[in-house]
């Protein structure tokens, strides 16, 4: 069996392929063990796509491989098998399951790194429950889902993450009926938590200036980063997590003036879909600022492809850090920093933007959105202001107060 895997051609799926993968899993994962790193790369992706169609009993046996793949993309440093939660063990044909599903995410929807996270946390919560309460996963009743919900509910948890766990235990269960594991999906049979909507937090227009203005005054090379974030954030709208992973190759010249940068970035957002941001000549100004001080930030004996980089695990500045870096910038102007955080300044771009006569059908392309519903609630956020100004200098409202 070496001989002819030496030969195998990674990117060309044949007969031997198929039949290495269905009839000889575990000869072939010992084998594969022996397999240069760049040849396994290869083969990790046609190792994913015949693995939808492989029975999970046989995927339990492959998995010790692609496991590996996983973990590149999830953080967790869990072993596979048995995993004991809250004294519980949870199976680890369930395991299987789960890491099988993960791979349909990646496969199917291009699944990010936050998806495959919560997906997997929410998974081995109810993981919990049901080995708790003694629970098949193959014939487990709508009744356990509605139990599960109502304890999360005594566990104080809101609306929305109910909501948000009944989902993902809906995609679950869709992915046992596809593997012929269930026949139905219990979660049908569950009604959904009603959800209250909240307005977005918002800044005004004067507290993102201040935020803006004392970034500037700031001339250390962390004060200059800063500054190039609070800009980009602000005058493009991008989510925190879309900010901080740009990489050097966003950057784009002009073709006409190739010392200038392109006023704009090509972003890749939720679900793996592009759109086109602008940038004004105020972030530009800041961008380049910080390109001139950027190798500072890069660690010694290194490289890196980051925008922001920096010498923690990821490579690159964390959705984390840039909060508290902003909050500490809301103390030093005066502004509560509860009120405050990357999210809020996506919220004050498309408000500010709806305020000052953009299209909300404009709004909604800067910002990503695939439901033009998710945009529309920046016109109550905007709304609500109007009538608190009309309310305040109105001569008939004052006279009334």
């Amino acid at each position: 069996m070496k001989r002819p895997l030496r030969k195998l051609q990674p990117l060309r799926l044949t007969l031997l392929h198929r039949l290495l993968l269905k009839l000889r899993p575990l000869q072939r994962l010992r084998l594969s063990m022996r397999l240069p790193p760049r040849l396994l790369l290869k083969l990790r992706p046609l190792r994913l796509r015949l693995s939808m169609r492989l029975p999970p009993r046989l995927l339990l046996k492959l998995r010790p491989l692609q496991k590996h793949r996983l973990h590149r993309l999830l953080p967790s440093s869990r072993t596979f098998g048995v995993i004991m939660t809250n004294t519980h063990a949870i199976s680890p044909l369930w395991v299987g399951w789960r890491e099988s599903f993960l791979e349909m995410l990646i496969a199917t929807r291009g699944a990010s790194f936050a998806t495959l996270s919560s997906y997997r946390s929410d998974l081995d919560d109810f993981f919990s429950f049901a080995a708790h309460q003694k629970l098949a996963m193959e014939t487990l009743s709508h009744h356990a889902i509605t139990e599960y919900l109502a304890s999360l509910t005594q566990r104080g948890m809101a609306a929305s993450t109910l909501a948000r766990r009944r989902s993902a235990l809906s995609q679950w269960f869709k992915f046992l009926i596809s593997e012929k594991i269930r026949t139905d999906n219990p979660v049908l049979l569950t009604s959904s938590p009603r959800r209250t909507r909240h307005l977005p937090n918002v800044l005004s227009k004067a507290e993102v200036a201040a935020l803006v203005q004392l970034a500037h005054a700031d001339g250390s090379a962390e004060g200059v980063r800063l500054c190039a974030l609070m800009e980009l954030i602000y005058a493009s709208g991008m989510r925190v997590s879309e900010l901080v992973t740009l990489t050097m190759a966003h950057i784009q010249r002009n073709p006409k003036k190739r010392h200038e940068i392109a006023p704009y970035f090509m972003v890749r957002g939720k679900g793996s879909k592009d759109r086109i941001v602008p940038l004004h000549t105020s972030a530009l100004a800041a961008l380049e600022r910080y390109l001139s001080l950027r190798e500072q930030f890069i660690p010694s004996h290194r490289d890196s492809h980051w925008l922001f980089p920096s010498s923690g695990k990821t490579g690159h500045l964390t959705r984390q850090r840039f909060g508290q870096m902003l909050k500490q910038l809301c103390l030093d102007a005066n502004i509560d920093p509860a009120r405050c955080s990357p999210h809020t300044l996506r919220h004050s771009f498309a408000t500010h933007l709806l305020e000052g006569g953009a299209d909300l059908r404009v709004i909604q392309e800067l910002l990503g959105h695939v439901d033009i519903g998710t945009t529309q609630i920046y016109t109550h956020v905007a709304n609500t202001r109007l009538q608190k100004t009309v309310a305040k200098h109105h001569p008939l409202a004052r006279k009334k107060r």
